[in-house]
């Protein structure tokens, strides 16, 4: 609902330490304010060097071992850290130990004046970790005095049972009093040190070049623009009204007393879509998500580009970032340049994109005549936005409206309830897949959808691995096989989906009957040999593909795929009967209308298929999604009493017997996500000899570990999240390292059926950033078969094997602050994406240390314990007793005042 702005709501004193919490004299007395409170006062208030006028001195050394040349920082940098990065292989020739001398030294001038070491320690609780003082001991038993000249030693020592990639922190504090004839509490400091142990393999690659300096924002006084002299299919029918262009700029958050505010709130009254609102609802939140994505793309601009001519006119213009899609460019998109100071711009049309740069042409001559007489001029380059794909939602919108299909888009005000009478009845033999028929959901979803005869959509809601897409395409089998008239239309947000959809068509139609029809953009290298022959694809010279106008072949298709933002091309062309929208959970509500809009009478059905708990639509405005516009239609249904109470599945089935993964895998997201009713049935993952082998023990070759596996695999490394450049995107070259020790040792087993053994193509690693997938890539040339991708680009998919590397690994000093942010561990449904992509085996690589601030991650942490398949670097266990230790250790060097 919106909010009214004439109620004002008092809000409840916040905590400013723990900043969730109410403040309460009960939270004040809790261990996490307590550690939290002192957090604070180490970061803001503790002696991070030495206080030349106290006249005492802190040295560092560090005992080398075999002659290594060590990368050791010695002096402190300003925030009291030292570094040491050395290689594993350094590492394991120190006895797989390091030691750091601490000598704290009296240089006062006075030479009556002495210091008392009051405490000293380690501030954390870690194994790995231990002070040793000179007398042997581990634990400081009484102060010590140190007179004028003389100096205190003790050992910081980290020792690992086993060589780990990863950065070690060990935080150590020095309580220390001059007597000075002053009190303690007058005289009395805290000095205190970090050692950051980096242990990696030095890096190699090439860092990509950080090319022109991008510019934020910047504003371009153009008079006249050069239009490209090939036309880029953009539209201007549902442009953004200039007077609510600033407006949209600032988000809805400021009023420019011009009335416009007052205007485009009043469309989005009370605060959600409804039937009454519908059309001005999604017309301003698709201005307003315009708006995001033009903002975005200006981040990009740069300046000071130089433009390579090619003998065919095609200009090249060097993009840093391209690998990563930042910006996201794709042939046809628009790209303008003009010279600095200059009135005059230039558009031209993207025909190529490559890993680093992006080929236009089509501009206006005049460029091409510039370039030619100063071919190093430096040019200013922005993006344009695309507004194809936002014309064509708002076009779908009104369609929608005018033709009053949004009624049944809002079944609860405006139908009555419906109950499908099943007149056909489909035997055993009548199926295509025979397995379907003992498979009760999908049998009821396919019966109930061939004798539905209105208008309302039915869901088939499919949670992972359940045959969501065999479900829909054995409909489509049985209702080619049942009429000789029908047309049907099959949809998916992206063209892998589309692909997919096709591979199975094609296993039961003809090409005169089939059709999948691709964009000019489309990437043509995912698409398979076995469907070429569906596509409206024709080989080039260069042996790679083009796409081809198709519109009249389609006179007698019955099927034909494309994605959803395709579809609108196909109005007054193919007229679908029954339309089926895969994966639709993951799109937009006006982007599904692109093809809902192409329905022409009465009696048409629509189906759609996905899982409301997996990734919904990628939104950039965050105004948007403050009014649920990351809600798929297909959620939104969901949530109406019709639909959620639909015991008699007249509306909407779910399946349930999950035919991927093996039980134990499927255990946490069924128990999290589904409530318990997912039935794991698939005997391939459950008997697979993968899902026994403990992978980590393989690499490590440590017998301490037990010789049974598992099916989940978490392997603790306490890496370092780091970017590059001007990218946005984390890495974390730690985890990079451990993904590909485990892509080799799971390359290297041979089990005694041969069949079993692991081939590139098995296996598939997921990563939330796309800096990560560029390292890991590049880190896996040699296994160019093995996948890698994110999230997003894994859903729908499966792998026999799935390693995730989570990459965030920054941590504080207690790891207890709630203020820190995990990232994309910390939404539900990208977890749930990510660990239900495995068939027989899930290896999570992770900082644990962050990854179990996340209450789902924890628990797979402690799945993996209680298989015995926890590993990696050992792990400070944070249960309330250490806790309580590290307070104590706190408290006595006087933080905790």
């Amino acid at each position: 609902m919106m909010e009214d702005p004439n109620i004002i709501l008092k809000s409840k004193k916040k905590c400013q330490i723990c900043h969730d919490e109410e403040l309460t004299p009960a939270h004040e007395g809790t261990i996490k304010h307590k550690i939290n409170k002192i957090l604070q006062i180490y970061q803001e208030s503790k002696c991070f060097t030495s206080i030349p006028q106290t006249g005492i001195e802190l040295e560092v050394d560090l005992k080398m071992l075999n002659g290594f040349d060590y990368n050791f920082i010695a002096e402190p940098d300003k925030r009291g850290n030292h570094t040491l990065n050395i290689t594993p292989e350094q590492f394991i020739k120190h006895n797989n130990e390091l030691h750091f001398f601490c000598n704290i030294k009296n240089v006062m001038d006075d030479e009556n004046h002495s210091i008392v070491l009051l405490h000293a320690g380690i501030l954390t609780s870690f194994k790995p970790y231990s002070i040793i003082f000179p007398n042997g001991e581990t634990k400081f038993e009484k102060y010590v005095r140190i007179q004028r000249g003389d100096s205190y030693t003790v050992i910081i020592k980290l020792k690992l049972d086993e060589c780990c990639d990863g950065v070690f922190n060990i935080p150590v504090g020095f309580y220390i009093q001059t007597l000075t004839g002053k009190s303690e509490a007058e005289s009395a400091f805290l000095l205190t040190r970090s050692f950051i142990v980096t242990i990696e393999e030095p890096t190699t690659e090439n860092n990509i070049s950080v090319g022109p300096r991008p510019q934020n924002n910047e504003i371009w006084n153009v008079n006249h623009v050069m239009k490209p002299t090939k036309s880029s299919h953009s539209r201007d029918r549902y442009p953004i009204k200039e007077r609510h262009v600033n407006t949209f700029i600032f988000g809805l958050k400021k009023n420019f007393k011009d009335g416009v505010y007052e205007e485009i709130m009043n469309t989005l009254v009370p605060g959600h879509v409804t039937l009454k609102n519908y059309r001005d609802f999604f017309h301003s939140l698709l201005w307003l998500e315009e708006t995001a994505h033009i903002l975005g793309l200006a981040m990009y601009n740069m300046e000071n580009v130089k433009l390579l001519l090619h003998s065919n006119k095609d200009v090249e213009i060097e993009v840093p970032g391209l690998a990563e899609k930042r910006p996201s460019v794709i042939k046809g998109d628009v790209i303008e340049v003009r010279m600095p100071g200059d009135h005059t711009s230039y558009q031209g049309i993207v025909v190529r994109v490559t890993e680093k740069s992006v080929l236009l042409g089509h501009f206006n001559k005049m460029l091409y005549e510039i370039l030619n007489v100063y071919p190093d001029l430096g040019f200013q380059v922005r993006f344009i936005q695309n507004r194809l794909q936002y014309e064509r939602m708002h076009r779908a919108v009104d369609i929608i409206v005018n033709n009053g299909y949004v009624n049944y888009l809002f079944p609860n005000d405006n139908l009555v309830p419906r109950h499908i009478h099943e007149t056909i009845t489909l035997t055993e033999s009548d199926l295509r897949n025979k397995n379907v028929f003992r498979n009760r959901e999908q049998y009821m979803a396919i019966s109930k959808i061939i004798n539905s005869s209105d208008n309302l959509p039915y869901i088939v809601w499919g949670p992972p691995g359940t045959g969501k897409t065999d479900t829909i395409v054995e409909t489509v089998y049985q209702m080619k096989r049942l009429t000789k008239t029908k047309r049907f239309l099959m949809c998916a947000p992206s063209n892998a989906a589309c692909n997919l959809l096709t591979e199975r068509l094609a296993e039961f139609c003809s090409k005169e009957e089939l059709k999948r029809i691709m964009s000019e953009s489309c990437d043509k290298s995912e698409v398979k040999a076995n469907i070429v022959k569906f596509c409206n694809l024709v080989i080039n010279s260069s042996g790679g593909y083009n796409t081809v106008r198709c519109f009249d072949s389609l006179k007698n298709c019955r099927i034909v795929v494309t994605t959803l933002m395709y579809a609108p091309n196909l109005q007054g062309v193919f007229n679908p009967d029954m339309i089926f929208i895969d994966e639709a959970a993951q799109a937009r509500e006006p982007e599904v209308l692109c093809a809902i809009s192409l329905l022409s009478k009465e009696g048409n059905v629509v189906v759609l298929a996905g899982d409301s708990k997996q990734l919904g639509p990628l939104v950039l405005s965050k105004v948007c999604n403050k009014y649920n516009f990351d809600v798929s239609l297909l959620e939104r249904l969901m949530e109406c009493p019709m639909y959620k109470n639909d015991k008699d599945h007249n509306y909407m089935t779910m399946l349930k017997m999950n035919f991927r993964s093996h039980a134990e895998i499927l255990k946490l997201p069924n128990k999290i996500f589904y409530d318990n009713l997912l039935q794991p049935v698939s005997a391939l993952a459950q008997n697979d000899p993968i899902a026994k082998t403990f992978i980590y023990k393989l690499i490590v070759k440590n017998q301490k570990y037990s010789n049974k596996g598992s099916p989940i695999e978490f392997c603790s490394v306490l890496g370092k999240e780091r970017k590059e450049h001007n990218s946005p995107s984390y890495f974390n070259s730690s985890e990079v390292s451990m993904v590909i020790k485990y892509v080799e040792a799971l390359l290297n087993i041979r089990f005694q059926n041969t069949k079993m053994n692991v081939s590139a193509t098995d296996i598939g690693v997921i990563t939330p950033y796309i800096k990560q997938c560029f390292k890991l890539r590049n880190a896996l040339r040699k296994y160019k078969d093995v996948e890698v991708g994110t999230t997003e680009a894994f859903q729908g998919r499966e792998k026999r094997i799935i390693i995730i590397s989570t990459v965030r690994a920054q941590n504080d000093l207690l790891l207890y602050d709630e203020k820190y942010k995990v990232g994309f561990v910390a939404e539900p449904k990208r977890y749930n994406v990510a660990i239900t992509r495995a068939k027989s085996k899930l290896i999570v690589i992770a900082n644990p240390l962050v990854i179990c601030k996340n209450e789902k991650w924890r628990q797979l942490m402690e799945q993996a314990k209680s298989l015995g398949t926890l590993c990696g670097t050992p792990i400070p266990d944070r249960n309330q007793d250490e806790v309580k230790i590290i307070l104590d250790r706190l408290e006595t060097m006087k933080l905790a005042n």
